[in-house]
């Protein structure tokens, strides 16, 4: 995830137009999720159809992913500290063939 970030950081888009690395850090967060869940699940032949099952104590969530709230902080344990910032993340939408299959082949 700080590899992601730190490369997004560099990027000429990023440095004319400032987000902030909170955002930049929520968007690696999903990014890497999104990657895990299609690394385990995607077809692994050719030839196969069914992809890989993943475990029950794996959650699917997207493709739109909320940041968390108050609520998520005030319930988790170990949190002590809110942080007003977080606030201010904004929605993901993920467009991505684990989400929309049709994306994984091309059209014709």
């Amino acid at each position: 995830v700080n590899r992601r970030v730190k490369a997004w950081s560099d990027l000429p888009a990023q440095k004319k137009n400032q987000r902030d690395l909170l955002q930049l850090s929520w968007e690696a967060e999903v990014v890497e999720y999104v990657n895990f869940l299609w690394q385990k699940t995607r077809p692994r032949k050719k030839t196969a159809n069914e992809p890989a099952a993943i475990g029950l104590d794996v959650p699917i969530l997207g493709p739109r992913f909320l940041p968390p709230t108050y609520l998520h902080a005030h319930k988790r344990p170990g949190l002590s500290s809110i942080v007003p910032e977080t606030q201010y993340l904004k929605p993901i939408n993920v467009v991505h063939p684990f989400y929309y299959p049709e994306l994984a082949c091309c059209p014709q």
